[in-house]
């Protein structure tokens, strides 16, 4: 089976790609921030409008924990792999 490129999701579908409550979604094609269509009875939402909706989106500014960052000043202090270092708080994966 090839790969073929998806054009329009369902609701369900269209709530997991976001993700969203289905509320919110039929809000955003109410406002109309998304493009849905009628395929029968099927409500479907266009991929292209998804994708400019999450584009839109502000970009989320991550902080690194406390504990996260005294652990990165103490490896490189010490010389050891950021990533350990991390690992030994919980925080990364220590085979990365």
């Amino acid at each position: 089976m090839t790969d073929q490129i998806k054009l329009a999701y369902t609701v369900v579908e269209a709530c997991a790609a976001i993700p969203c409550s289905r509320t919110k979604l039929y809000e955003l094609i109410a406002t109309g921030c998304l493009d849905a269509r009628k395929e029968g009875r099927t409500t479907v939402i266009t991929a292209e409008s998804l994708q400019v909706y999450c584009n839109a989106r502000p970009k989320a500014e991550i902080r690194v924990p406390v504990m996260a960052k005294r652990a990165m000043e103490r490896a490189k202090r010490k010389g050891v792999r950021q990533g350990a270092a991390l690992a030994d708080l919980g925080l990364e994966d220590a085979s990365a």
